[in-house]
């Protein structure tokens, strides 16, 4: 059971959700439309990746089992261990040495080496496994069959690739409904420089560790092409529009991709588009894009199975879109081969017949002119300025796979009861009367020191289902890093939980008496500037975010490691994948081969160690980051810096930069430090207040958006932190709209602000109202902006009129806040 932080509010805010479900449940009945306050209710931005709800799932598992059993459909999902439903998987990672109970280092050191050893092996098993299949993809892709989704297919082709099975026995088993399966493997095995046989060298428990890694592999396969055949289809037609009709806008061709023709490809109605496409063009600019669009519609519709298609119907056959992405790939290597042959034709050198034909033909045309020389050389830069425009304004088709690529990283394998006494070389006897889930949950209890999960007896363990989880007797390793399964009890969601708050809500005295608040501007270039009041202003930089976790430091010795290894120069020049012929496959496999062995060397245990840094340092960097909102941290407050020696010399370092002497200026002198006047104490505010987190929304659902130059995705990263610890009690977070909050000049709230010039550039991140002569930063600008808007909400005068959208009738205006010049 959870101790509530501040008790008094998380109370408040359980009766404020009541009032409001009573109200809204109210509206309901008397059919006002009441979607904004309730969670999942409100019409979600399509093209946008999210988490499937608990009905797909249960959908998506149901077409799976139908499809790789003749059993009847069970009704609700089954845990694996101990035969209950409603669970929910969870994993706990941690170092595979705390982990390890001894301190024998030579004991630790066997049992590394065989893990290093099994998961070595699988790697090159499941490497060359994925190739065949892919291989057979493409050579193949009218003859695709279902067992490819299937763990017992890959765990026979695993017996084939490290010898416990032969060709003749291989093929025999699965002649029936994959015919082509000897001849692929022939044809793989003759290829120059390509083994497709792994020797076991002695090798013994890899049974259990290949059997798991097939079983992810199948799964996979499945959700490939499940997961990303809505996202592929739409991206074609995005760019198809693009490329036809440069001058729309982005907004308006998501609106018809995902508005129309999604819906008529992948459902019965409607089968056509409508006449009225959208608002925003006229209806000349509309017939073209429907003549345009028409043929590929047709061009994909036939090419789909019967509709309609979702991610459960495309489960039971997995294969049924693979004439969808095979026309769209092709499509796509056609236009970057004829824009290649157009950019060759132009690049070619002029022979001289054309050189002296071009020469007579401009002195022709200018010899009723005066400077005949000029427009000579002018008429060739046109030339060639066309030329370039005509090769800026192709914009290459992002490609993609038909299948999964296989990789070199470190693979993580399974420890189970099955193979563990073998890993780790301790025999355990079960006692009488003992059920093997009790046996196994012991077996491990000995085998590893649960004390740093806080787990701290097996009677603890074993009595976790009392406090709704439980121990899965399985955990993954790849050597240095171990995820520890477990699973914990669904609880049953309150009605209240689908209740959202917002800023009307809430009003002055009811905030003034219960929260901390404070309004955040996320962005790209910085990951958010934060305003808390008054002079408190707080803000995180993607250098400082990117910097905190070492991603980047690691980033350039992988580099670097890299270029002394040549690794970089045989990366720059794999054969790409992403292509529908065989034969390009082929000389892909053949490369791949060829560099074997550089390849696995470096991508070495090494990686492993570094795979857990990066996470370990995401983790603590978006810590760090709530900390910075909720606290300051310790870039702001100085009450929670630790007091080692490196933080005194800092200190040291900085006030000995503010160190003059007061008689001459122009020389420093130690020991008279001068007090800098514009850097005020910081206050953190009142500890028993909850912190209210006022979210701005312009890059809600955007920040996944790659853009050059700019980071992505720390935005989803921090709002997901934020919600997590919204649910453990620790704040409250609330939306707010950004509309005009960086346009806008918080102290005349007046539009009229310009950019800052400097030799002739503007300057993005400074503003000038010409109305107040006030300089402003962009991102503080629109922090306050939104401070001033919530409190113009809580005042009960709702939003201010310059801060509404164009649909918005209000006409309130609110008092400017106080600015210092």
């Amino acid at each position: 059971m959870r101790i509530p932080i501040y008790p008094d509010t998380e109370g408040f805010i359980k009766l404020k959700k009541q009032h409001l479900y009573e109200k809204l449940q109210q509206q309901e009945i008397e059919g006002i439309a009441v979607h904004n306050n309730f969670k999942g209710e409100a019409k979600e931005k399509k093209g946008i990746k999210r988490k499937d709800t608990a009905e797909e799932k249960h959908n998506k598992s149901a077409a799976k089992r139908a499809r790789n059993s003749h059993l009847v459909i069970a009704a609700a999902i089954s845990c694996k261990s101990c035969g209950e439903s409603g669970h929910s998987s969870a994993r706990m990672s941690i170092p595979l040495r705390s982990f390890f109970p001894t301190s024998d280092d030579d004991a630790f050191n066997n049992t590394l080496n065989k893990i290093k050893s099994l998961s070595m092996f699988l790697r090159n098993v499941i490497y060359r496994a994925q190739l065949f299949i892919n291989y057979y993809i493409l050579k193949y892709p009218a003859d695709l069959p279902n067992e490819f989704f299937q763990q017992n297919f890959w765990y026979s082709l695993c017996r084939l690739i490290n010898e416990n099975m032969s060709i003749e026995s291989f093929k025999q088993k699965y002649i029936s409904h994959i015919p082509h399966l000897e001849e692929i493997w022939t044809e793989l095995s003759g290829l120059e420089g390509v083994s497709m046989l792994v020797k076991k060298e002695g090798l013994t428990n890899y049974g259990q560790v290949l059997a798991s890694a097939c079983e992810n592999v199948a799964t996979c396969y499945n959700n490939f092409y499940t997961e990303n055949f809505e996202n592929i289809v739409s991206n074609y037609f995005i760019y198809m529009i693009r490329a036809e009709f440069q001058d729309l806008r982005m907004s308006y061709i998501k609106s018809i991709v995902y508005g129309h023709i999604l819906e008529i490809l992948f459902n019965v109605q409607p089968s056509t588009l409508p006449e009225n496409i959208g608002s925003s063009v006229n209806k000349e600019t509309q017939d073209k894009i429907r003549k345009f669009l028409n043929p590929l519609i047709v061009e994909i519709k036939n090419r789909l199975p019967p509709a309609p298609i979702t991610k459960a119907t495309l489960n039971k056959a997995p294969f049924d879109i693979m004439p969808v992405f095979r026309h769209i790939l092709s499509k796509y290597e056609s236009m970057i081969e004829a824009n290649q042959e157009v950019t060759t034709s132009i690049q070619l050198p002029l022979t001289l017949p054309q050189q002296s034909d071009l020469l007579q033909q401009t002195e022709d045309s200018n010899q009723s002119r005066k400077r005949p020389k000029k427009k000579k050389s002018s008429i060739k830069n046109k030339i060639s300025n066309a030329h370039k425009d005509k090769e800026k304004r192709f914009q290459p088709p992002r490609m993609f796979s038909l299948f999964p690529n296989p990789s070199f990283k470190w693979r993580f394998i399974k420890i189970d009861n099955q193979n563990l006494h073998g890993i780790f070389g301790r025999r355990i006897r079960q006692v009488q009367e003992e059920t093997p889930f009790s046996f196994a949950q012991r077996s491990f209890f000995e085998c590893f020191d649960f004390r740093k999960l806080k787990i701290n007896s097996l009677a603890e363990l074993q009595s976790l289902h009392e406090k709704g989880r439980m121990f899965l007797n399985s955990f993954y390793t790849d050597g240095y890093t171990c995820r520890v399964s477990f699973c914990r009890k669904k609880k049953p969601v309150s009605s209240l939980e689908n209740v959202t708050l917002t800023l009307n809500n809430f009003n002055s005295e009811e905030v003034q008496q219960y929260f901390r608040p404070c309004t955040v501007d996320p962005n790209r270039k910085d990951v958010f500037t934060s305003y808390h009041g008054e002079n408190d202003v707080r803000c995180l930089s993607s250098s400082e975010y990117y910097n905190m976790n070492g991603v980047i430091n690691r980033q350039k010795q992988e580099l670097e490691r890299k270029k002394s290894n040549n690794i970089e120069h045989i990366e720059t020049r794999i054969p790409s994948p992403k292509t529908t012929g065989a034969d390009n496959y082929k000389r892909h496999i053949t490369y791949m081969f060829q560099h074997f062995e550089a390849l696995i060397t470096f991508y070495d245990f090494q990686t492993a160690r570094i795979r857990w840094s990066n996470y370990i340092g995401n983790q603590k960097a978006t810590d760090h980051a709530i900390n910075i909102l909720i606290n300051g941290s310790t870039k702001y407050n100085k009450n929670r810096r630790k007091n080692t020696r490196r933080n005194k010399g800092k200190r040291r370092k900085l006030n000995s930069r503010y160190t003059r002497d007061l008689s001459n200026t122009k020389q420093s002198k130690k020991g008279k430090q001068v007090a800098r006047a514009f850097k005020e104490k910081f206050e953190e505010g009142d500890k028993s207040k909850m912190p209210m987190i006022i979210f701005g929304d312009g890059l809600k659902n955007k920040s996944h958006v790659r853009f050059k130059g700019l980071r992505h995705g720390v935005i989803d990263k921090l709002y997901k932190q934020l919600k997590r610890r919204e649910n453990l009690g620790e704040l409250l977070l609330l939306d707010i709209d950004e509309y005009n909050t960086s346009k806008t000049c918080n102290g005349c709230l007046v539009k009229n602000l310009e950019n800052l010039k400097c030799g002739g550039h503007k300057i993005h991140q400074i503003l000038n109202c010409n109305n107040c002569n006030i300089f402003w930063n962009r991102d503080v600008l629109a922090s306050k902006n939104m401070f001033t808007i919530a409190t113009s909400i809580w005042s009960g005068n709702g939003s201010p009129s310059v801060f509404q959208r164009q649909s918005a009738t209000s006409n309130v205006v609110a008092a400017p806040s106080s600015v210092t010049a």
